[in-house]
């Protein structure tokens, strides 16, 4: 338990810190976006950490018994989801890409939970545990991005409506509870760890 509240505690600090640097680093545009998205990529991985930790279902016990591709699964979809940027602005100049006029559709909460429902229903016609699994990932994935982003802009629920701006002490709080609530609700509903391994099972036993 000790471990999960620890990685709780690194996921503020990373929001906080990449936020700072945000502060300080105005130009290039490059060296910004790169800095937001690593942020992002590092609080998802360090969520899902936390998520699977408190389980205590790592097989044998134990930080040797994680399953990383999960982990960094979890990370490159937080920081990837920034990808719709360039959709959107149907160009990979990454002024362009900055200077929207509208947000794009990755960064709609209210779009994100109806994908993160569809693997969850899949589950529940073909029975799949890891579709279950595969889709509290995207959850906690696309939830740290959307936190994050809520500090400027507010969630995006509706199409034609956001929440005000998310105040920092709030957002920070989010952040460090969103492994713990989803957790939570995991258990409720008896979803996505129905079996010890996930299903991308590599761990640190499989490497060293």
């Amino acid at each position: 338990m000790w471990d999960c509240l620890l990685v709780s505690g690194s996921i503020v600090g990373v929001a906080a810190v990449g936020d700072r640097l945000l502060e300080i680093v105005k130009d290039p545009p490059w060296e910004r976006a790169l800095c937001d998205s690593c942020t992002h990529g590092l609080v998802a991985l360090l969520s899902w950490l936390a998520l699977i930790l408190r389980t205590g279902r790592c097989q044998g016990g134990g930080w040797p018994y994680v399953p990383w591709l999960e982990v960094l699964l979890c990370g490159i979809l937080g920081s990837a989801i920034d990808i719709d940027h360039f959709i959107a602005a149907r160009s990979f100049d990454l002024k362009l890409a900055l200077h929207l006029n509208h947000r794009p559709p990755l960064h709609s909460t209210g779009l994100c939970c109806l994908l993160a429902a569809f693997p969850f229903l899949l589950s529940w016609i073909f029975r799949c545990d890891w579709l279950f699994r595969f889709g509290w990932l995207w959850w906690v994935a696309f939830s740290s991005h959307h936190l994050r982003d809520g500090t400027r802009r507010g969630l995006w629920l509706l199409p034609n409506w956001s929440t005000p701006p998310l105040p920092r002490p709030l957002y920070l709080a989010a952040l460090a509870a969103l492994p713990h609530i989803t957790w939570s609700v995991m258990k409720l509903t008896q979803t996505g760890f129905n079996r010890q391994e996930g299903f991308l099972p590599l761990r640190l036993e499989y490497i060293i």
